[in-house]
């Protein structure tokens, strides 16, 4: 398991807190490398820090990033050019696990066990 450090820090600054007490564990069991990992509060559209950037979360390897209190909208995007997104993702207290593979990608809370899933679909424009 790799852990971000760059990604704890780009959620506290998210929330202006300095603590994280929610975490979010993404799990690439895909084909392909994961190039950009996007977290925003709810609205932004801007995606503006890519939590991968640099290194790509390669396939069979998962990495754990710190969050803070509130609701995220929350983007992942492959080299193949395809993508996934959630929006108005609560993560308050608690810990989830973003499983992505070929398909779909899966949020499973560990303290509630529900989940919630979206398509990889293909992306209509890359940076």
């Amino acid at each position: 398991m790799r852990l971000s450090s760059l990604g704890i820090v780009a959620f506290v600054a998210l929330s202006g807190c300095t603590t994280s007490d929610s975490s979010v564990t993404v799990e690439n069991e895909q084909s392909v490398a994961l190039d950009q990992l996007y977290v925003d509060d709810v609205g932004d559209e801007s995606f503006s820090v890519n939590l991968v950037a640099g290194d790509p979360l390669e396939p069979d390897s998962t990495i754990t990033i710190g969050v803070s209190c509130g609701n995220y909208d929350v983007s992942i995007h492959n080299v193949d050019a395809t993508h996934c997104v959630i929006t108005d993702l609560s993560l308050c207290f608690n810990d989830v696990d973003w499983i992505i593979d070929d398909t779909t990608c899966t949020f499973a809370d560990r303290k509630t066990g529900k989940t919630l899933s979206a398509p990889i679909v293909p992306d209509t424009a890359r940076d």
